[in-house]
């Protein structure tokens, strides 16, 4: 298995522990990777699934799997990588801050 995808399986394990059982999101969305892929979150459907397509939803966060990966283990927060230029987002905004808020990536880097 390649770096890209041990740290892709990493990615999902994080998503699913932070997701649950029940996110209390009815929603889904799509992370584009770029050349890694897809993942489709599905929190509609329960249990929540997290598959490596491009399943659309009702929005679309676009980064790095690298950043991706940062943000899920606290080493930088949405805002900055945001301000940085690192991440598109595009669809329902009022879910992406729900998103952000629920999976903890709104706080700042490093615990704070």
């Amino acid at each position: 298995m390649s770096i890209s995808q041990n740290m892709l399986q990493e990615v999902i394990t994080a998503l699913q522990a932070r997701l649950g059982a029940g996110s209390g999101i009815d929603a889904d969305w799509t992370y584009d990777l770029g050349p890694d892929g897809h993942l489709y979150v599905d929190c509609k459907s329960t249990p929540h699934r997290i598959l490596r397509e491009n399943g659309g939803g009702n929005c679309v966060f676009s980064l790095s799997l690298e950043d991706l990966w940062r943000l899920l283990t606290g080493q930088v927060d949405s805002q900055t990588i945001f301000t940085q230029g690192k991440i598109r987002l595009s669809g329902d905004m009022t879910l992406v801050l729900k998103i952000d808020q629920m999976l903890g990536t709104y706080r700042a880097a490093q615990g704070s």
